[in-house]
């Protein structure tokens, strides 16, 4: 959502750019300065902040729960796949990236 906030005045500038014929601002901060002066901060710059979190509110609910769902599902695959029961490296259970391995004693027997 704070992405939308620090996106939302750079998508109004594009449009309107975009909408026009002729070049109607000669960069970025000129942009930003003459909407703002036209229109402030809510009918200016934030223009269309409401339909942008509407698009964007679902769809990071859809992904955040698909993700979890994935991240679940491969875990599965791989704990009952043998080739990934063991490390592709050797690790020792007290080493910093032994939290990054899930053992079990037939993990750490090689069979």
């Amino acid at each position: 959502m704070l992405s939308s906030l620090l996106w939302t005045p750079m998508d109004v500038i594009k449009q309107n750019q975009q909408a026009s014929v002729v070049r109607v601002y000669s960069g970025v901060f000129d942009g930003l300065r003459k909407v703002h002066l036209q229109g402030g901060m809510q009918r200016g710059l934030l223009k269309g902040y409401c339909s942008m979190l509407s698009l964007e509110c679902p769809f990071a609910a859809i992904q955040f729960g698909v993700y979890e769902w994935w991240k679940v599902e491969c875990r599965r695959y791989m704990a009952s796949n043998r080739q990934f029961a063991a490390p592709h490296f050797p690790l020792s259970p007290t080493s910093p990236a032994s939290s990054l391995v899930e053992y079990s004693p037939r993990s750490l027997q090689g069979g």
